[in-house]
């Protein structure tokens, strides 16, 4: 077969080029034709082609390696097929969606979306600031624990801190409750969403408590870091007495004991009133235990030699903490777990006195010492932590909302992706949405809009919207909406804009809101705390 480039020479093409332009190169016009010729033909050839279905089989060719053409003729099936792989791949490395996509019509809405779909899965998979956890070690040797011992202590006194909080709430709760159960008026809306406003702080304090407080291994390293737990009410009530209010130094042992007493029997299905007695018992016994040591340490307190004073409070704290110990727990075992033996009660006696025995070691040996500069840099380490997990959740929220905008599924079948983040949500500490009453409400004042009414196209797919709002705003609480119901609809919409700001995802994190003021008091308390 002849070459085009030698006809052209042959025929005289080359000479009759020179002649029409002498300063171009004749082999110019030449190439130029055949690209003329070759665009001509490739334009007829594929006159009738379907431009996304060449794009889409160009993209599969270079993936599997196949030619463009028999990619071309056999496009649905290696689209298919395609489609399967990738699903295979995401069902291997993520069970909830395999175990969702069990469902054939889900997988046949998503087919086309299950890379989205594993992004979004990752969001919910993202690990979880924990607040601040003490740093472990195994083995954990005396010299270990010792390395550890300056944030193990700050840890143990927020912990200590933060559940004496919880104590507070729960003791107004309980006369709220109790007042309520013996008035019949316990299940009045405005009753209820107080006592309920008040279980929601109590609980947030619980969880700082447990965020804080340092994971001890063993007994005695547990037992150590309870009696520094203990300080800050010891030292609140030493502070009371030393300032000739030793009555109310008193009262603060017995609130607090009793507020987490009426929280306990509550939690163990008591009734509020019976929940109240059983708080004031154990919260009468902490009282009566701790009037003698309370006042030697008031009466001694830097007016004695130091072997003096420890050894004398540690006679007198040591005796009255273990009494109180027996009796508080015999009180617990015939209130709450009536159905154990006598025995099975006395058998954690042993462990419970010798835990007391070292709290109190502890509470003695550091009596005092609980200062100022303590709490600045506990504070710093709280917000530090806060803004860790405002920074973490803000992320969560944009890869939610980003991938509900961008799913197929959702835009199909927005039920079925409700079910898929059900899933994904489920047994992960995101499955609720807080956002503060306040922000609510003046998103349905702004859109003149009844909450809950048969016109509410802001949030009323949330069935109990009305009830929510009208509890949640008379006690400056949330309402609390379904992570998956919500950002199943959300995002994209008016409606997510307005609230997105504020939307929190744990009861005691912070919103975008509130972390954009964060930056100037972190400041402040960080310099503080270097001026301490």
């Amino acid at each position: 077969m002849a070459d085009p480039l030698d006809d052209f020479f042959a025929s005289g093409g080359a000479v009759a080029e020179a002649k029409r332009d002498p300063a171009r190169d004749p082999l110019d016009g030449y190439f130029a034709d055949e690209a003329k010729q070759k665009a001509s033909l490739a334009l007829t050839a594929t006159r009738d082609a379907n431009p996304d279905a060449a794009a889409k089989a160009n993209v599969l060719a270079r993936a599997t390696g196949l030619p463009p053409e028999t990619v071309d003729r056999n496009l649905p099936e290696i689209e298919a097929r395609q489609q399967a792989d990738a699903a295979r791949r995401v069902f291997e490395r993520d069970p909830k969606i395999a175990g969702w996509a069990g469902d054939p019509r889900n997988a046949a809405v998503a087919k086309d979306d299950w890379s989205n779909l594993q992004n979004i899965s990752k969001a919910f998979a993202a690990p979880q600031p924990e607040g601040w956890r003490i740093p472990m070690r195994a083995p954990r040797s005396w010299r270990d624990i010792a390395a550890d011992l300056p944030t193990s202590f700050l840890g143990s006194l927020a912990a200590g801190a933060a559940s004496g909080s919880a104590g507070i709430y729960d003791v107004i709760r309980g006369g709220i409750e109790s007042i309520g159960q013996a008035s019949g008026t316990l299940d009045n809306p405005l009753v209820a969403g107080i006592a309920a406003s008040l279980k929601g702080a109590r609980d947030v304090a619980l969880g700082e408590a447990a965020r804080y407080r340092p994971q001890g291994r063993g007994f005695i390293e547990s037992s150590l870091y309870s009696g520094v737990e203990s300080l800050p009410s010891s030292a609140g009530a030493l502070a009371l007495s030393m300032m000739g209010a030793p009555g109310a130094g008193l009262a603060t042992f017995g609130i607090t004991t009793g507020g987490q007493s009426y929280g306990e029997a509550r939690d163990a299905g008591q009734a509020p009133l019976a929940s109240a007695a059983y708080g004031a018992a154990q919260g009468a016994v902490e009282v009566l235990t701790e009037k003698l040591p309370l006042k030697f340490l008031t009466d001694g307190f830097g007016k004695m030699g130091l072997g003096k004073f420890v050894g004398g409070f540690l006679g007198q704290e040591l005796v009255s903490e273990e009494i109180a110990t027996v009796v508080q727990s015999l009180n617990q075992w015939l209130a709450l777990s009536p159905e154990k033996s006598v025995m099975d009660w006395a058998n954690t006696l042993p462990e419970q006195v010798a835990q007391t025995a070292l709290a109190t070691l502890v509470v003695v040996g550091a009596t005092g010492a609980v200062s100022g500069a303590a709490k600045v840099a506990v504070d710093a380490i709280d917000q530090q932590r806060q803004a860790r997990v405002a920074t973490a959740d803000a992320a969560f929220l944009e890869s939610l909302a980003s991938g509900g905008e961008a799913s197929k599924t959702r835009a199909r079948d927005a039920g079925a992706f409700e079910t898929f983040l059900t899933a994904q949500a489920q047994g992960t500490p995101v499955e609720k949405l807080y956002i503060p009453a306040g922000a609510v409400m003046t998103l349905y004042q702004q859109a003149g809009i009844e909450p809950g009414s048969e016109d509410d196209t802001l949030l009323g797919w949330q069935s109990d919207i009305r009830q929510q709002l009208e509890q949640a705003y008379l006690s400056g609480g949330d309402v609390v909406l379904d992570t998956a119901a919500a950002m199943s609809r959300l995002p994209g919409t008016p409606v997510w804009a307005a609230i997105k700001p504020d939307v929190r995802v744990r009861a005691d994190g912070i919103s975008a809101r509130e972390a954009a003021t964060m930056g100037e008091g972190l400041d402040a308390t960080l310099q503080q705390a270097g001026a301490a």
